[in-house]
This record gives C-alpha cells, sequence and structure tokens, in this order.
C-alpha cells in the first residue's frame, strides 16, 4: 500500500501539469492558432514549470539533509553524555 500512496503522490503533480498544457495547446488550436506555434508556447510553459519544481526539489533535499545532520550530531551529543 505505501507504494501505491508514494506513486500517486509522484505522479498527481505531473498529471495535473500535463492537463493543464493540454487544456492550454486545445485553447491555442481553438483560436486558430498554428500547431508549431502551439508546440513553442507550451514547450516554454512546461520548462518554466519543469524548473520551478526542480528548484522546489533541491531545497527539499537541502532541508531533508539539514534535519538528518542536526538530528544525527544530537543523537551522538546525547550518546556522549549518557555513557560513564
Amino acid at each position: 500500500m505505501p507504494y501505491v500512496v508514494g506513486t500517486a503522490a509522484g505522479t498527481l503533480p505531473w498529471a495535473g501539469l500535463y492537463a493543464v498544457c493540454g487544456a492550454y495547446g486545445r485553447k491555442l488550436l481553438d483560436g486558430g492558432e498554428a500547431l508549431d506555434q502551439v508546440f513553442d508556447d507550451l514547450s516554454g510553459l512546461i520548462e518554466g514549470d519543469v524548473e520551478i519544481a526542480s528548484e522546489v526539489a533541491a531545497a527539499g533535499v537541502a532541508v531533508a539533509g539539514l534535519a538528518w545532520g542536526v538530528r544525527t550530531l544530537a543523537t551522538r551529543g546525547n550518546q556522549a553524555t549518557e555513557d560513564p
């Protein structure tokens, strides 16, 4: 069950992104835009969102690493004070 929850949590943001891009592309095509222009606009939209997602992921990894480091140091400090 944790695998299913993790997979769903990981794919839902990307599914939402591509749904928004599909709706935006359809709107452009219905408005009479050329297909190559639609693809150019969508690639710009996706690149911006992927860049933001990668920055958020990097920040998350940094925070997790910092939390792990602080916890490790605190655990070592507690063990050192408990040993006679």
